[in-house]
């Protein structure tokens, strides 16, 4: 968990990308393993610089994810919001980059110099990875060498995150798009475990559509 004032994980993203910034939001604030992270948006406006009282949230996070959208790849067009982005973009081993409907770009480095250090994502990779990645990041600003953290409020240490917990959203927006019928089937596999139980919610963005208890 972190300090007071300063958060774990930042989600820097454009209009365009807010399904996305909701679903991470959602994704790590629902899995047991990282939901004791305190996690922050901040969507960067066309023609708007970050300003002054925002940067301090940037310099003082533990990590930055970047949603690389068609949006923010225009906004690099604008002097003073990509001049407000270098100030924020660092130091470069907390920054992650996942690419949102933008074709990987191997070489940022005509408009960030350190972007070579960051880490990147795809949507289409699998959420375990998002976790993962991020926990690793947050690992590394604190200087430990595992994926743990301590509460301080109960003096607990968080347990580790592993590489497949088996219990993570894996419908991602950009694989049921608005206004298109689709059929969905959601496969619950049994492990064994007694009165085990599954709460199955469908939201949008105003309320909960459905809320199913499986048994």
């Amino acid at each position: 968990m972190a300090s007071r004032g300063i958060c774990d994980l930042l989600i820097l993203h454009g209009p365009d990308a807010s399904e996305w910034c909701q679903y991470l939001v959602s994704l790590f604030g629902t899995n047991h393993h990282v939901q004791h992270l305190d996690v922050e948006s901040y969507e960067l406006c066309e023609n708007i610089p970050i300003p002054k009282k925002s940067i301090k949230t940037f310099r003082t996070c533990r990590c930055i994810l970047l949603l690389l959208s068609g949006d923010i790849e225009n906004i690099f067009d604008n002097s003073e919001v990509l001049e407000s982005l270098r100030k924020v973009l660092r130091p470069p081993n907390k920054v992650i980059v996942l690419f949102c409907g933008v074709i990987d770009k191997d070489d940022f480095t005509i408009s960030f110099q350190d972007s070579s250090k960051w880490k990147t994502l795809s949507c289409e990779d699998d959420p375990e990875l998002y976790i993962t990645t991020v926990m690793d990041t947050i690992s590394e600003d604190s200087g430990c060498g595992s994926v743990s953290d301590t509460d301080p409020e109960s003096g607990k240490d968080q347990l580790a995150v592993p590489m497949t917990t088996g219990n993570l959203l894996t419908i991602q927006p950009e694989r049921i798009r608005c206004g298109v019928c689709r059929t969905t089937f959601v496969i619950f596999v049994d492990f064994g475990i007694k009165k085990a139980s599954y709460l199955l919610q469908i939201l949008s963005e105003q309320c909960i559509i459905c809320a199913l208890t499986v048994s």
